[in-house]
């Protein structure tokens, strides 16, 4: 807020061009009138006045809008952090859910293993033979494989042999 204290050379400069600019404007009458418009000191003090009080409006617009802008500015800062915010909720969700299709692949190996390996116990159960026979100066080799026996839900068993 200016005062007329603050009073500089510039206000001083435009206080002179506005009395010239009023004192042009009264060119018609008589010469009288435009020495004591011109140079009436109250006159000039009422201008002066004038003057510092549009600069101090002046003032305060800029302060107001200074102020809006730096409340738009906050306003923009918190929505790029809500925005940041988001994305990384929406990261952190695609994170879990490649993690559970991880999870849900790593059991589905395990179960397919499993499987495997039950298979394999079943084959274990299989006895694999290699039986080399030698004939004159030829060696012939054959593999079979044979069930030893099998028990039957009556409780009997079954035995069987297979090439």
């Amino acid at each position: 807020m200016r005062t007329r204290e603050k009073c500089t050379g510039y206000i001083r400069k435009r206080l002179n061009r506005e009395i010239r600019r009023r004192c042009k404007n009264n060119r018609n009458k008589s010469k009288k009138k435009k020495k004591k418009n011109c140079n009436n000191k109250k006159k000039r003090e009422e201008l002066l006045l004038l003057l510092l009080e549009e600069e101090e409006e002046e003032e305060e617009e800029e302060e107001e809008e200074e102020e809006e802008t730096e409340e738009e500015k906050e306003q923009e800062e918190e929505e790029e952090q809500e925005q940041e915010q988001e994305q990384e909720q929406e990261q952190e969700q695609e994170q879990e859910k490649e993690e559970e299709q991880e999870q849900e692949r790593e059991q589905e190996q395990e179960e397919q293993e499993q499987e495997e390996e039950e298979e394999e116990e079943e084959q274990d159960d299989d006895v694999h033979h290699t039986v080399s026979v030698q004939y004159g100066s030829k060696c012939f080799t054959n593999t079979f494989i044979f069930h030893v026996s099998w028990n039957m839900e009556d409780g009997s068993k079954f035995e069987a042999c297979f090439l």
